[in-house]
């Protein structure tokens, strides 16, 4: 019979855990080699100092209902640094940081607004209804959700795992995209880096 150190198990899991933390959830949507690229080439940029946009303003321009019924468009913050998390009720990282999300939308301690973005009906997603029901009774109060329903932004920016990060710079130009998720400090360090 074989012996299982705990120690050793314990390790395993702890390390398990952690790689699910940052890698995030897949979100089980095919994407040609191009959306895997553009976020490696944004880094690449990055690290040569160059300051390329991920898309330009107008091509990240949209227009997404919140589970309140209002409107929000991305342009309406041109001016403003923005934060978007891309998110799904299923993924498990995501559940595990929301309540930090929440409290950082209602942080007067940053320089940036901070948006959220699920797909009902899409990659997994439950229906519109069903989400929004489900959504306002967890009870979050400052974290605007945004309903992507069918997909179409979340297609648009190539999002492949949830969570993923859209920085914004104050023109409204995407200037990250990550998947996985991003600690408060890791984001701050970012949003610093953007004008």
């Amino acid at each position: 019979m074989m012996k299982i150190s705990y120690k050793k198990f314990g390790a395993f899991a702890a390390t398990a855990v952690l790689a699910g933390i940052l890698a995030g959830c897949g979100s089980g949507m095919n994407a040609d080699a191009n959306d895997m690229a553009r976020p490696a080439a944004m880094q690449q940029e990055k690290a040569a100092g160059r300051t390329q946009n991920f898309m330009d303003a107008k091509d990240a321009d949209f227009m997404l209902t919140d589970v309140n019924g209002k409107e929000h468009r991305l342009s309406d913050y041109r001016g403003k640094k923005v934060y978007i998390k891309f998110w799904a009720s299923w993924c498990s990282v995501c559940m595990a940081t929301l309540a930090d999300t929440d409290m950082l939308a209602g942080s007067d301690d940053k320089d940036f607004v901070v948006l959220s973005v699920v797909a009902p009906g899409f990659g997994g997603e439950m229906k519109k209804e069903d989400f929004v029901k489900w959504y306002k009774g967890l009870g979050y109060n400052n974290l605007p959700v945004l309903l992507d329903e069918g997909g179409a932004v979340t297609k648009k920016y190539g999002i492949r795992f949830y969570p993923s990060a859209v920085l914004i710079d104050t023109e409204g130009n995407v200037k990250m995209l990550r998947p996985g998720h991003m600690s408060k400090e890791s984001l701050a360090m970012e949003m610093k880096g953007i004008s």
